[in-house]
């Protein structure tokens, strides 16, 4: 019976640790929405990109344009970071 109760409580043990292991802690983080953006995966997002992954993209030239600060035509991790710290600091006002 010690045996029994052995095997399947190291047996719970493993199966949670293997599954927590196998999960992304950072799933939902700003450095994978810039990969989901980030189409092509070449470390720049172009309007098209941005344009596409918005809920409205005949608004993506408008909100890239003003998100686009150096006006280099592509954004950058930093750039799109920002769009999200104010809409965090919108929603908190």
């Amino acid at each position: 019976m010690k045996i029994l109760l052995k095997t399947v409580v190291t047996t719970a043990l493993v199966t949670t640790l293997f599954a927590c292991s196998t999960t992304s802690p950072t799933s939902n983080t700003k450095k994978d929405r810039f990969s989901k953006v980030d189409a092509n995966s070449d470390g720049r997002v172009t309007v098209e990109e941005f344009s596409s992954s918005i809920r409205k993209p005949k608004n993506g030239p408008k909100r890239f344009s003003r998100l686009d600060v150096d006006k280099n035509g592509y954004l950058n991790r930093a750039e799109l970071e920002a769009e999200r710290k104010n809409k965090k600091n919108k929603k908190k006002n």
